[in-house]
């Protein structure tokens, strides 16, 4: 048997390389928030669901994982279809 030092070299080079730059794209990648939202009112002022309103409230609770107060939607009243709680539009221009 035959051991290729160089070819196992250039493989365990591009597997630190590899590993070298999936430890630096969470610093590299940086988020910046554009909307934050209390929910302290109900709704918040722009906010609005396109459609079965009745379905959306707001809640002291944090099940969703984050700070009280948060929205919450419930299966009732049952509807079929579907429904969204939107926030009002924001523009984006030049943030990128």
């Amino acid at each position: 048997m035959v051991l290729d030092v160089n070819n196992l070299q250039e493989k365990q080079i591009k597997k630190l390389l590899i590993l070298l730059v999936l430890a630096l794209v969470p610093v590299l990648v940086s988020g910046q928030t554009f909307i934050e939202e209390g929910f302290n009112t109900w709704p918040p002022e722009g906010w609005s669901a396109d459609s079965h309103p009745n379905n959306w409230h707001g809640a002291d609770g944090d099940e969703a994982g984050g700070v009280a107060p948060e929205a919450v939607f419930d299966w009732s009243p049952k509807f079929s279809g579907t429904t969204h709680f939107m926030s009002p539009e924001f523009d984006l221009t030049g943030v990128i």
